[in-house]
């Protein structure tokens, strides 16, 4: 389905009680883009979500305070991940293996 950029993102960011204005930044693989550009050449970017590849840079994320949204692409579908930072448990774990044990 042909999706435009700009929307796709705005409405991930609805959907998680967040907008444009809580993004702190944005980033790839090659360093941290401004986010009036992002959002000028996203707003010009429009793609097919469901083609059999990726159309959209992988390592393209929007981070605010304590989120986060990351690129994906599973079974011929593409779109934006949200990640919450992780809290902090209240009970310690005392007793843990760090290898993986096999059965």
């Amino acid at each position: 389905m042909l999706i435009n950029l700009l929307k796709e993102t705005k409405e991930a960011l609805k959907k998680t009680n967040h907008n444009v204005k809580n993004i702190k930044f944005i980033r790839n693989a090659e360093g941290y883009i401004f986010i009036s550009d992002f959002i000028e050449a996203a707003e010009n970017f429009n793609y097919d979500n469901e083609s059999d590849s990726a159309q959209v840079d992988l390592s393209l994320a929007i981070v605010g305070k304590h989120w986060w949204l990351t690129r994906y692409y599973r079974e011929g579908h593409e779109g934006w991940e949200f990640h919450l930072r992780p809290t902090k448990p209240e009970l310690q774990a005392v007793d843990f293996l760090l290898k993986n044990q096999k059965k």
